[in-house]
């Protein structure tokens, strides 16, 4: 088996590339917990039976609210995580914009 080494030149680029990709992934996410639908607060929204997260969120949202954005505010806003289950009579913080 032969061993090459890689120039300086090579390195570069590939750190380079590396770098690009990296960005492009954390830029693109498109997901902004912090301000979901605008600079606002929370309004309190009481649960009700068959509500979801999702559910929840879409009657946030206005026309060109991203429903995704709203959907993580409210989890990290109630410190929900994936696998946790509403409860009808629960009091929720939903982001209103202001």
């Amino acid at each position: 088996m032969v061993k090459r080494k890689l120039s300086s030149e090579s390195l570069i680029k590939i750190g380079m590339v590396v770098l690009f990709l990296f960005y492009a992934w954390t830029a693109g996410a498109g997901v902004d917990a912090s301000s979901p639908s605008g600079e606002g607060g929370y309004q309190l929204v009481k649960v009700a039976g068959g509500d979801t997260v999702w559910s929840i969120a879409a009657r946030a949202a206005g026309e060109k609210d991203d429903i995704r954005n709203i959907v993580v505010a409210i989890k990290k806003a109630n410190n929900l995580d994936n696998n946790v289950q509403i409860q009808p009579g629960q009091l929720l913080k939903v982001p209103v914009k202001r």
